[in-house]
């Protein structure tokens, strides 16, 4: 077979599409030839492009910087508070209405500097400001927690207000949309299933929310 190979090399325009910055034809077999160095040269240059066009606006950087400020030590904050809090300042550099907020922090997400667990309801929706520590305190208790295992039922079913009452400290809400969005879980809609598992659980509160958890499906379980 030839040892010769046309590169292609390509660079994002947007999250979804491609598009040719250069072929360079060269031979494989010298690693240091001119070629090699096109190459690596035209990468680069495709990887600073790209760089620049996932960048947030200046804005955007402002709000981040006012989350660590305004929320230094906090794991997740609800959009209503951050909304409720930035309306009092006089901060022009900060975006400070919902659709403002909503499209900066979507921004935000996108570049990883934050998770954004958005609902239908904007204002029912959470801003993870510190995910690594959140899922350690989280995964600790559901999966690492053998007594919490070992009470829950053995189809990995788990009350949200079970998840509330070992974690007292963060909203029950919150913790459910971010396991579902990590794909943890799987927060329980179907009616007659919902039947069903409250036969065998009296529930803790009048609207009680359910999550399917695969992983903690116990051996012993039926099939």
């Amino acid at each position: 077979p030839s040892t010769k190979a046309s590169i292609e090399v390509l660079h994002v325009i947007r999250s979804s599409s491609f598009q040719i910055s250069k072929i360079i034809p060269m031979d494989c077999r010298q690693s240091n030839s001119r070629d090699i160095v096109k190459l690596a040269d035209s990468i680069k240059r495709s990887c600073d492009a790209l760089r620049k066009k996932s960048g947030v606006a200046y804005e955007v950087q402002q709000l981040f910087l006012f989350l660590q400020d305004r929320f230094k030590g906090v794991s997740a904050v609800a959009f209503k508070k951050v909304l409720s809090v930035s309306s009092t300042l006089n901060i022009n550099e900060v975006p400070m209405s919902v659709k403002d907020l909503h499209y900066s922090f979507r921004q935000l997400h996108d570049a990883g500097l934050i998770t954004y667990l958005e609902n239908a309801n904007v204002m029912k929706s959470w801003i993870v400001l510190d995910q690594a520590t959140l899922l350690s305190r989280v995964t600790n208790v559901i999966f690492a927690n053998q007594e919490f295992v070992s009470a829950i039922s053995t189809i990995g079913v788990v009350p949200v207000s079970r998840l509330f009452q070992r974690l007292p400290h963060h909203n029950p809400n919150m913790l459910a949309q971010l396991l579902c969005y990590l794909e943890f879980c799987y927060e329980i809609h179907d009616h007659e299933v919902l039947q069903l598992i409250s036969q065998g659980h009296t529930p803790e509160t009048t609207h009680e929310r359910y999550l399917f958890f695969p992983r903690l499906i116990h051996s012993c379980a039926p099939r």
